[in-house]
């Protein structure tokens, strides 16, 4: 229950930060297209990076594969214990994922700050925000299915 409303939480927190970055009236990127484009490049790459350092933990801490769906788990589990205090198995995982699942946000803040920013900018330049909202939509739909699996893993306790 925990990894939904941190998952939850997140995604609405992203949310409400990126349109106040963009819509925000006087200080927002909406009447800058061209900074908007940039904006929504550079969270699209936070994003990515952030998975890609999510994905390198495990290969540099020699996790074995059939450990993987565990690590996602553990990943979520970090995060809503950041996020809003969830439960977390301190006592039988790794303290390398704890310290790397507490990047899990970075990954729906670059996304969704990708997402708004690059429609923000889509007038301007077509081509290169259909591909950054696209990017962003992805990273969006990835981070929503591993949190999905992540809760129904959790959703009756924390799995040995």
């Amino acid at each position: 229950m925990s990894v939904a409303i941190a998952l939850t939480a997140t995604l609405a927190l992203s949310g409400v930060f990126a349109l106040v970055a963009v819509w925000m009236p006087r200080l927002g990127l909406r009447k800058h297209p061209l900074a908007s484009l940039v904006v929504a490049t550079l969270g699209a790459v936070f994003a990515m990076a952030t998975i890609v350092v999510l994905i390198g933990a495990p290969v540099a801490f020699g996790a074995r594969p059939e450990w993987w769906p565990g690590i996602v788990t553990n990943y979520y589990l970090a995060m809503a214990h950041r996020v809003i205090g969830g439960p977390y198995p301190f006592t039988w995982t790794p303290e390398w994922t704890y310290l790397f699942g507490s990047l899990m946000p970075l990954i729906a803040l670059g996304a969704v700050v990708a997402l708004v920013a690059g429609l923000s900018a889509m007038p301007s330049a077509r081509r290169k925000s259909v591909v950054i909202v696209t990017v962003a939509c992805s990273l969006l739909v990835a981070y929503l299915v591993a949190g999905v699996y992540a809760a129904a893993r959790t959703w009756g306790g924390i799995p040995l």
